[in-house]
């Protein structure tokens, strides 16, 4: 940060545009994968900078102690260095955040307050954030460094309304300047787009001069000037006009705050090995394992015959082929849930839409549309030995994502293997628990049982010539056995880890490999 004096700024920001956008999770961190734009890609987070010195912090701390430190800790701790660096003000952050494993741009745009908002609107936005009026006038004296894009700004020299073409709240000479520094409306598609400081005369000082620009009517963003022009505001920016030492203790309490919003503890999100990656990316589902199974040396096409579940086999018989792994038939359903992603091929379920038995050419259960619609996909029965077998996605709304939108009550499950869930009266009350819960706001329950069917599912291990699958004594008594395990990540990481431990092997407990 000694060597460019534009970092601490950009870090400071870095840790309010996190905050703001599913709370401080590391969101703002993940790249874009092919099918999902990340939320630094809006255009709400333009300009936004420090990726790289979060990224070279986490390499270091996972060399020194891996699988500890989240990259949603480093953030804060960045912006805590960053705001002592150029305003002497320090503040106490505590750690234990986890990171988010979900960032999508459209999150960005819907939290994040706009450049134009009024002093209305911001609140309502800090509001939603638990953040209060004082707050948002407090939090908003870090203008008081960095910069800012033209576009941010631009309508408000050239195009501001019908009636005034340049903002009447900006004083003109400031307005002047800006024409120079801006010399016509930036398009945010051109490729162009020059920045100025939001302060010009301490661009690199965190103080309190920031308030005193917009009482002089240079407020750079229309969202700045209007915390002065309107009543609900005025006093507060007066205020810390006054008093700058109170203003910078308001400030350390507010970023403090700010610094808690909606976190990640205990089992939630996970800790990343790198910043920019998550590593459960199609659901957000985050489950601990443990390695070290043994590779087979024996691999015979029947026992997949014998041992894989028919795309046509009845509750019934997929409730028998799971019992035999361990497997119980709540946790079949659950696990079915992963239908919500990939492909099948046709030969798996065209027999459903042209020849399913002698009374019903097409199958009843699946509804005439979707039905309709398959055929366009799959023209003919599909025979497994013609080389010809197309694809199609289990889930045509969200193929990509894992979600409890596969239990929708829509006679549309594409295996026929899957849609006998819905019939019987034996999953019925199950099937509806997912069914009837929202995927975003309720749909959490999904995945709390997804983790523990997979969990399950992978107690199903080789040691040595021999198969175990362990009760949940012999896994209590191997995560009470490893539960005093001591950690050498430093003295003063000590605490957090012991903690952090005892978080772990409750997880993880069902997953140690009995004998390894």
């Amino acid at each position: 940060m000694a060597n460019d004096t534009g970092i601490p700024a950009a870090l400071t920001r870095l840790h309010f545009h996190d905050c703001f956008v599913r709370g401080c999770d590391a969101s703002i961190l993940l790249d874009s994968t092919p099918k999902h734009k990340a939320e630094k890609e809006s255009m709400r987070n333009k300009g936004i900078g420090g990726f790289e010195v979060i990224d070279a912090a986490k390499a270091k701390i996972e060399a020194y102690c891996p699988n500890t430190v989240s990259c949603a800790d480093i953030i804060a701790f960045a912006a805590r260095d960053s705001v002592h660096l150029t305003g002497g003000i320090y503040y106490d952050v505590l750690g234990g955040r986890r990171d988010g494993t979900i960032s999508l741009i459209g999150d960005a745009t819907k939290n994040l307050p706009d450049a134009f908002f009024n002093v209305t609107q911001l609140k309502e936005n800090f509001a939603k954030k638990g953040l209060s009026l004082e707050e948002l006038v407090t939090l908003s004296g870090v203008h008081s460094i960095g910069d800012c894009h033209c576009s941010s700004f631009s309508k408000r020299l050239y195009s501001f309304n019908a009636t005034y073409p340049q903002d009447p709240s900006m004083v003109s000479t400031y307005a002047s300047y800006l024409r120079a520094k801006c010399p016509r409306p930036v398009k945010t598609n051109s490729g162009v787009d020059p920045i100025v400081p939001f302060d010009p005369l301490t661009p690199t000082r965190l103080d309190n001069n920031y308030y005193k620009n917009l009482k002089s009517k240079k407020g750079l963003l229309f969202s700045d000037q209007v915390l002065w022009e309107s009543s609900l505001t005025k006093k507060m920016v007066g205020s810390n006009i006054k008093h700058p030492s109170a203003w910078a203790s308001k400030f350390a309490s507010a970023m403090v705050h700010m610094g808690s919003i909606k976190v990640l503890t205990g089992s939630q999100g996970e800790i990343r090995k790198n910043s920019r990656d998550s590593v459960h990316l199609t659901g957000g589902i985050y489950y601990d394992f443990l390695g070290r199974r043994h590779d087979g040396t024996i691999s015979l096409i029947g026992d997949a015959t014998k041992s894989l579940p028919d795309a046509f086999f009845y509750v019934t018989q997929s409730k028998k082929n799971f019992a035999k792994k361990g497997l119980s038939l709540e946790e079949l359903v659950t696990l079915s849930g992963v239908h919500s992603i990939g492909d099948s091929h046709c030969s798996s379920f065209s027999k459903r839409l042209y020849s399913f038995n002698a009374t019903y050419p097409q199958d009843p259960s699946m509804v005439s549309t979707y039905a309709s619609y398959l055929r366009t996909k799959c023209p003919r029965p599909v025979k497994m030995n013609s080389g010809v077998d197309p694809m199609v996605p289990f889930d045509l709304l969200t193929p990509t994502w894992l979600d409890n939108k596969y239990y929708k009550k829509s006679k549309k499950g594409l295996p026929f293997s899957d849609q006998v869930y819905w019939v019987p009266f034996e999953l019925v009350q199950t099937t509806s628990q997912y069914a009837e819960r929202r995927a975003i706001e309720d749909g959490s329950l999904h995945p709390q049982k997804m983790v523990v069917g997979l969990r399950c599912m992978v107690e199903i291990v080789l040691n040595g010539s021999k198969a175990y699958l362990l009760d949940h004594t012999a896994r209590n008594g191997l995560a009470n056995k490893h539960s005093n395990q001591k950690y050498n990540c430093g003295p003063e990481l000590d605490a957090y880890i012991t903690a952090e431990a005892a978080r772990v092997l409750g997880l993880i407990g069902d997953l140690y490999v009995f004998g390894l």
